[in-house]
This record gives structure tokens, sequence and C-alpha cells, in this order.
């Protein structure tokens, strides 16, 4: 009787807390977005998808590509770990494959997505892209 007790109370207790926690998908999705933002030259969802510490550097990068035609191509992006930081959020290593495609006057040049690791970082209540 006390383990059926033990059971009935600690089974509900793990799947809450399971539940609790972000879906592995969910820091892959902000990832997505955030290309999707950058490529779509969608400022408002781009730094809304940014962390403030790293919100210049985003910009900086997004404005680098302002006069040309941008869009996503053959574009994966998978959880490749998961950290603590000092401030005790979870840090999600995000690495994408494919690439921006860019185009400037006739011109197409293509940025590898995989040559960089990406920090997705759980703010509580949002994922947010915090560098790479």
């Amino acid at each position: 009787m006390k383990s059926l007790l033990v059971i009935l109370v600690c089974v509900p207790l793990v799947v809450l807390a399971v539940g609790c926690q972000p879906s592995q998908k969910a820091p892959v999705q902000t990832m997505q977005a955030f290309l999707t933002a950058f490529t779509a030259k969608d400022e408002n969802t781009l730094v809304s998808l940014t962390c403030k510490e790293w919100q210049d550097q985003a910009l900086l990068e997004y404005d680098s590509f302002g006069n040309v035609t941008t869009a996503l191509k053959d574009v994966s992006c998978k959880l490749v770990g998961q950290t603590m930081n000092s401030q005790n959020e979870t840090v999600y290593s995000v690495n994408c494959t494919g690439a921006i495609s860019a185009s400037y006057n006739g011109e197409l040049r293509a940025f590898d997505l995989s040559k960089r690791i990406y920090q997705v970082v759980d703010r509580g209540s949002s994922l947010q892209v915090c560098g790479y």
C-alpha cells in the first residue's frame, strides 16, 4: 500500500517536471525563426528573437545584407549541446546546415551556415539567439 502511494505521488510529479522543460525542438524552432526573419528583412521579429547583449551585432549583420536579396537555401537546424551560463540560464547550442543565398546586381553568393554554432538562451519566458 505504501509503495502504491509513493507511485501515485511521484509519477505525476516527474511527469509535471518533465513537462515544464522546454521542448528540445524549441531552440531549433527559435533559430529557424531568427534566420527566416533575417532573410525576410523582418527587423522587428529579428530583434524580438535576439537577446539584448547581442542585438547590436545581430543588427550590424542584418544591415550588411540590407541592399541584397536574400533567401534561405536548404536550411536545417539541430540541437548539438546544452549548458548553463553564469545566470543559471540554459544555453542551447544549435548548428544549421544550408546557406543564406544573397543576390546583388545579378551576382549570387551563398553564405554557409554550418560554420557557426549559435547560442540560444532560455530566458524563462522566451528563447533568444545570443550569438555564435
